[in-house]
Order: structure tokens, then sequence, then C-alpha cells
């Protein structure tokens, strides 16, 4: 049997238009290309199945959208999900200007961005900014060392910077319920425009100011600013 076309110059050709419930089946056995529309990017193709489920099978082949623009909406849940060990979802934008990936989860103070992991890496080759309208607590269940770690590997010039707009007593606060450990392989230097309090609480909390200095001033008390400063040292 040769090619059979079906074609019209006089109007629209209609399949199943009638108000008769039964199937419409295209291309349903054999090895063949099933093409609606011109390739050629003039026709406009819908598809209406708003009285069940769109069903868009693809098992074991590769499913290929391609568009200009691609709008999906649903009125419920979206899934998008893999099921074999190797199957991985990438989502990648070449936007270069802007806002390049969008997720929106605002429509309420009480909405939620879940994101579970086994690791969780995030990369930016520029800054990354972190806005919270109520608090940002970054928790780790872990028990072990370095359970969060905050690092900078960018050379010499990287910095962590910690700042805060705060103006009450406590706009940085660390509390731990052991000790807190600073190591630094050069200076450490804590500036304030007021009281600096160092003060331990406990009956055998011992302060220690110690300096491996082999030359010249190893340990240095400064309170010469006038000549009514005074350098007060109480002891038992």
């Amino acid at each position: 049997t040769g090619a059979v076309t079906i074609d019209s110059s006089g109007g629209a050709i209609s399949i199943g238009a009638d108000d008769i419930d039964q199937n419409i089946t295209i291309g349903a056995d054999g090895t063949r290309t099933i093409q609606v529309g011109a390739g050629d990017g003039t026709t406009t193709t819908t598809i209406n199945s708003r009285g069940g489920t769109f069903t868009l099978d693809g098992t074991g082949q590769t499913v290929d959208l391609n568009s200009a623009a691609l709008d999906i909406d649903a009125s419920g849940a979206v899934n998008v999900t893999t099921a074999g060990v190797a199957s991985d979802i990438s989502f990648v934008t070449a936007h270069t200007a802007g806002v390049a990936f969008l997720i929106d989860a605002n429509a309420n103070a009480g909405s939620i961005v879940d994101i579970d992991a086994g690791i969780l890496d995030i990369d930016v080759t520029g800054e990354a900014s972190t806005v919270a309208g109520g608090a940002l607590v970054l928790s780790s269940s872990s028990d072990a060392a370095r359970a969060i770690q905050i690092g900078a590997s960018g050379g010499t010039d990287a910095e962590i910077h910690i700042s805060s707009a705060g103006t009450g007593a406590q706009s940085i606060n660390i509390d731990t319920d052991g000790s807190i450990d600073i190591d630094a392989n050069d200076n450490i230097a804590i500036d304030a425009a007021d009281d600096i309090s160092l003060t331990t609480t406990s009956a055998d909390g011992l302060l220690t100011l110690h300096s491996a200095h082999t030359a010249g001033q190893a340990i240095l008390i400064d309170a010469n600013a006038a000549a009514g400063s005074i350098l007060d040292i109480d002891a038992g």
C-alpha cells in the first residue's frame, strides 16, 4: 500500500468530531515516526485532555521538548521524579544578567522550601547573598568535629566577615555549652569603641595572658592615654 494523504483546501479536517464516546487510535502498532504539525515552525498545535489524565509515555526513551518559552501551570501538585539510581535532574540556564533561576515559595509567611540531600554543594562564581525577613538559622545535628564549617579558600586576600547592624548589648552573640577555641597563624586584634571585658564566673576560672616572645616587649599594658588614666589591679 502506498502513502495515504487527507487534504482539504475548502475547510477544516475533523477526526472524531461527533459526540460519540469511542477511542481514537493513531499509530498504535509497528515502529514508526508520527509527526503532528509542520516542521518549519508555522503550525500551532493544541492538545486538550480536560476530561481525564494526559499521559506522555516515553518509557526507555528520551522525551525532548524544545521551545522559545516553556510554561507549565497546575492547579495541584507538580512532581518531577527520577527512579533510576544513576538518574539525575538538571536545571540549567544560560541567562547572563538579572534573575537566572528563581524559586518562589513566598505565597505566605508559613510557606516552606524543604531541601533534603545526602551532600549539599552550592558553588557561586560571584557573591552569594542571603536575606531573611525573619530569623536565619543554620543548624546541624551531626555529632562530629566541624559539624558546621565556614571557610574561605580563595587565597591570601580571602576574608570571612561577620557583621551586624544591631545596636543592642548583644548584636553578635556566641554561646556554647563547651569551650571556644580561636587559633590564628598571625595576629589577633580586638578593637572596641567602648568597654572590653574578660570575665570568668566559676570558682576555678583562670584568666591567662601568656607570651612566647623572646625579645623586646612580651606583654604590654598601656593605660597612659592621659595623666588621670588609672591601672587598677585588685588581688586577694
